[in-house]
């Protein structure tokens, strides 16, 4: 139902009294949606304990890397899940996101492109490619991703403020602003969109 929080207290309580590989993931999935990055890393990395071949414990655990800036720890990780689920567009999303912030542009845009082709109707993964594309200003393609996630879900501040930031770099400075006003629209308190609008004035 999207209530991460609410589920948190009884998850915790499964894992304390039997902690599988699937009840650690579930856990660790709860906890990185209330943004409690190292209770998030701690679970996954006691799944892949119980269970190395778990691939999606280990695209999770890379995820959370990087939301936590640990991106280098975040590529190893991700390399050993593609090897196992070599299908994942989320694992080449997250694994592209890695690349992005070590700096191996090439990588980078070659995994986001593998995401977009395994996921091509997935808000999610296309989100964190067209990311990692802005992020290492491969401003054209990020664009491109970024509007097919706009399609699937129109109301996503983050989402429009990183497509209104490839198009002011493509030189589209009307588009960008209306991405932002639209963004703002949908979250007046969100400041990414807000410092976005005033630079662009």
């Amino acid at each position: 139902m999207g209530d991460a929080a609410s589920a948190i207290p009884y998850l915790e309580r499964v894992t304390a009294t039997y902690a599988s590989d699937e009840s650690l993931v579930d856990l660790g999935t709860a906890y990185l949606a209330v943004g409690r990055t190292d209770d998030a890393a701690r679970a996954f990395r006691r799944a892949i304990d119980i269970n190395p071949s778990r691939g999606d414990a280990l695209t999770y655990l890379g995820l959370t890397l990087t939301a936590s800036a640990r991106q280098a720890e975040a590529v190893a990780i991700l390399e050993r899940a593609v090897q196992l689920n070599a299908a994942s567009g989320l694992t080449f999303a997250a694994l592209s996101e890695a690349y992005a912030g070590v700096g191996d542009t090439s990588r980078a845009v070659k995994a986001a492109m593998v995401a977009a082709e395994r996921s091509e109707d997935d808000a999610g993964v296309l989100k964190i490619a067209g990311r990692a594309l802005l992020a290492v200003k491969n401003n054209a393609e990020a664009a491109r991703l970024l509007t097919q996630v706009v399609r699937l879900n129109p109301d996503d501040p983050e989402v429009l403020t990183n497509l209104a930031r490839a198009k002011a770099a493509l030189g589209d400075t009307g588009e960008a602003s209306r991405l932002l006003r639209h963004a703002l629209a949908v979250r007046p308190d969100y400041p990414p969109a807000r410092r976005a609008l005033r630079s662009a004035r």
